[in-house]
């Protein structure tokens, strides 16, 4: 019996969104509870003892009292599918009928008093019209018992003293029906708006969470058990994330000064918090369920909301929302409010780890690029220093350490200059402009660069008087960059060119000594070709197979 009314108001927590409606389908049920404990108190003293004591009962109290079960069953019915509007309606229908027919029997003045509880339903229960239709029947059954007691025309005898008790139950019964029902449907409105203005307060203490603002997870999970327990009141709370291989984890958020631990999480599958994963949907689950429901509760815990935390279409965990009151908090405008606490705790794990991701591939990115950076830059040292020591190669071949030439006189003569001036020194040393100024002229030393590396240096002067503008500076950098690019390739041509020379002389000398058939010719022919290609004047070559013989001896 006590797991079938829990029911009812669970299912009605659950049946409805409008707190209003909610709030009228509870008082319905209430109500409907307590006419059924009336018939049942009704059973027993009108119809149960009067026939242990033999006496005779009218027919229609009889059915009166067992009819009412089955029409207070109906009503019951209407409010749990969700039509709490028709349920309503057929209360208040019970209640006026229940009124009238006394009334209208036109011999039962002292029950005209039970038309207060029926008024008193409609007003609590019904809407302006349907109240308006309820005191139209009303009153055409009154007038209706008025036309039927003008027929009553035999006298009667009425003695006040008798009827006193009889009428002060029926004062009594029809005062405590209509405190009864004030009491269950009185501050419905009101209660409501204490709710919305709640929820408002709830939403404003989920914005100053700042959830999507946390810098990671363990920030998320903390700052809404922070915002669940100590700005709603819950007991614990609970996040059970699932990984990547879907396994359950558990990060408990309590109130006895434990932040967040991390277990793996072994829940049996009939657990509220997998049937949370499996349907989607928020489960509610109390200490009177099966054991198996309720496995993952804490100590002193009653009740608990399992919700799924959901981000794109997926379930990446649970909020375990756990409570100690006796009475379940988890009402529908309060589950309302919890799921949407849930969705926006799911939004800002995803995006934590949507940053957490992010981070970690820019991570890897600048680890790859200053990896990327060191190796050009390793290869450009490999580079200059192997364009260095090609220019040493190339100035040795030359049989010169440097060189050099004057540009000057009014036919602008090249002169061979092998002395570097100190100024241009500084210059080459320094790797940026040097302006030396003196009585007659001013000398502009500029070093020829190729990338980091200094390959020389160039020099102009110019009038005393005249000034070097910016884009004359600009003009001779370039000048110097492109004199350094020609210099380079320049230098990769004739050692190319000289490279080819030596290919083909060595080819020449090679075809030269394959044609030739006697050791003596050969021998001959290699000489005079040594002696032309290398500009020797004396060869000699020597052969001693016995030395190669005691070689080869040693090396076995």
């Amino acid at each position: 019996m006590i797991g079938m009314i829990r029911g009812w108001y669970e299912t009605v927590q659950h049946q409805y969104n409008n707190p209003l409606d909610q709030r009228r389908a509870a008082g319905l049920s209430t109500a409907n509870l307590v006419l059924l404990v009336a018939a049942a108190v009704a059973l027993v003293a009108v119809i149960v003892l009067p026939l242990l004591a033999g006496e005779p009962l009218p027919v229609d109290v009889i059915i009166s009292i067992i009819a009412v079960p089955f029409v207070v069953g109906a009503i019951q019915r209407l409010v749990l599918i969700g039509n709490v509007q028709l349920a309503a309606r057929a209360f208040v229908a019970l209640a006026t009928l229940a009124a009238l027919i006394p009334v209208i029997d036109g011999n039962h003045q002292n029950q005209v008093v039970m038309l207060a509880v029926a008024l008193v339903a409609a007003g609590t229960l019904l809407r302006r019209r349907d109240i308006f239709l309820v005191i139209a029947v009303l009153a055409a059954g009154l007038i209706f018992g008025a036309l039927q007691q003008r027929g009553l025309t035999e006298p009667i005898t009425l003695v006040p003293a008798d009827s006193t008790l009889q009428d002060l139950v029926m004062v009594l019964f029809a005062l405590g029906i209509s405190a009864v029902v004030l009491t269950i449907f009185s501050g419905t409105s009101e209660q409501v708006a204490t709710g919305f203005q709640d929820n408002q307060q709830r939403l404003r203490w989920l914005t100053a969470a700042r959830l999507g603002s946390a810098p990671d997870e363990n920030t998320v999970m903390v700052r809404t058990g922070d915002l669940l327990m100590e700005e709603l009141l819950y007991t614990f709370t609970q996040f059970h994330l699932l990984d990547e291989r879907n396994q359950l984890f558990t990060y408990v958020r309590t109130g006895m000064g434990t932040r967040h631990t991390v277990t793996r999480a072994t829940f049996s599958d009939e657990s509220a918090i997998y049937e949370a994963i499996r349907q989607q949907q928020t489960i509610a689950v109390s200490v009177y369920d099966r054991l198996e429901t309720h496995a993952h509760f804490l100590p002193s815990t009653q009740w608990a909301l399992a919700l799924p935390l959901i981000a794109e279409g997926k379930v990446i965990g649970v909020l375990d929302i756990q409570s100690s009151q006796k009475r379940s908090p988890f009402h529908d405008s309060e589950r309302t409010l919890l799921e949407l606490v849930a969705a926006e705790t799911a939004a800002a794990l995803t995006q934590t780890r949507t940053q957490a991701e992010l981070r970690r591939v820019l991570e890897t990115r600048d680890t790859a690029a200053e990896r990327l950076q060191a190796q050009i830059t390793d290869l450009r040292r490999q580079v200059e220093q192997s364009r260095g020591s090609d220019w040493m190669s190339y100035l040795q071949n030359r049989g010169q350490s440097a060189f050099g030439f004057d540009l000057g006189g009014r036919n602008l003569t090249l002169t061979a200059a092998n002395d570097l001036p100190e100024h241009l020194r500084a210059a080459m040393l320094r790797g940026e402009m040097v302006i030396e100024k003196h009585q007659n002229d001013q000398v502009v030393n500029l070093p020829i660069k190729r990338y980091d590396e200094v390959l020389g240096g160039m020099s102009f002067a110019l009038p005393a008087d005249q000034v070097l503008t910016p884009r004359q500076i600009d003009m001779a950098n370039e000048v110097t960059n492109r004199l350094a690019v020609a210099l380079e390739n320049a230098r990769l041509v004739e050692q190319s060119q000289a490279q080819a020379a030596r290919e083909r002389k060595a080819g020449e000398v090679s075809n030269l000594l394959l044609g030739q058939q006697e050791v003596r010719t050969l021998l001959d022919t290699a000489a005079e070709s040594f002696n032309e290609a290398l500009g020797a004047i004396y060869t000699r070559i020597y052969l001693d197979p016995e030395i190669l013989f005691d070689r080869g001896e040693e090396a076995l």
